[in-house]
């Protein structure tokens, strides 16, 4: 297990570009997604126009060659008639990244804070909440309760296949509010960083400290296991929340989309 212990923003910064790139290159645990490892792209493609499944999860691509692998790889969903999502990270190269994506039509969509914390540091629970019981997912009558917060299908798969086993690098912990299914969170490990997703709070209990407290329980898991950082992408009506757990933020990453896919291309 490689844990990171090097604690400057550059490090933080590309231990979360890649434990977000493999994170969601699980995906590929589900049917008709394909994972591509190419030369300086790391990328998802499948047959469902949705963006977040065609998607290019990291580029290193050299300045010479960028643009006409980019307009190959836009293309490519083009002839596949789908959505396409580029992230754009503050370590992705070439440092014209985004000039590019605006030139072959992507725009900006989204302004995403990445955030990080030292799990050393990590204030204890501002207080107990009462009828809350919150626990790791381990079998499917729970896997079950934890899809009603998060209502995400195709998720669904992946987490039977990867949440459900004691050595498996992403876990899954569901909140109980009043006997019923009111918050998730997920931790995957990976870079040697414990990344926080699919914090999902259900709208009828929100603002009652359910969704940071199942969050805190994830974290101090992973804080058992001998992690010292988490990161996350943070979403507006998160951020304040995971301010409190200690979180700060350390960059920002962009979201460039492509939506007409039944459009034409060009540039």
């Amino acid at each position: 297990m490689n844990i990171l212990t090097n604690s400057s923003t550059e490090a933080l910064l590309d231990a979360t570009e890649i434990n977000y790139a493999e994170f969601f290159a699980l995906y590929t645990h589900v049917p008709h997604i394909q994972h591509h490892d190419e030369p300086g792209v790391l990328r998802l493609s499948s047959s469902q126009p949705v963006d977040y499944l065609n998607t290019v999860l990291r580029t290193t691509l050299e300045n010479g060659t960028a643009s006409s692998r980019i307009r190959e790889i836009i293309a490519g969903y083009k002839t596949q008639r789908v959505s396409v999502r580029w992230h754009v990270w503050p370590n992705s190269q070439p440092a014209n990244l985004t000039t590019i994506l605006d030139q072959y039509g992507l725009h900006c969509t989204r302004n995403i804070p990445c955030m990080a914390l030292d799990l050393a540091t990590m204030p204890p629970p501002d207080h107990l909440i009462d009828h809350l019981e919150m626990a790791q997912v381990d079998d499917l009558a729970a896997l079950y309760e934890w899809m009603s917060p998060v209502a995400y299908d195709l998720f669904f798969c992946l987490a039977y296949e990867m949440g459900l086993r004691s050595t498996a690098p992403v876990l899954h912990f569901l909140a109980r509010y009043k006997g019923e299914p009111a918050a998730t969170a997920s931790i995957y490990f990976g870079a040697g960083v414990a990344g926080l997703y699919d914090v999902v709070t259900m709208p009828e209990v929100r603002g009652r400290g359910i969704g940071g407290a199942v969050c805190t329980m994830a974290l101090q898991v992973a804080r058992q296991m001998g992690y010292r950082y988490a990161v996350l992408q943070s979403s507006k009506m998160g951020y304040r929340v995971y301010q409190r757990l200690g979180f700060t933020e350390i960059g920002r990453l962009l979201h460039y989309n492509w939506y007409d896919f039944y459009g034409d291309f060009s540039g």
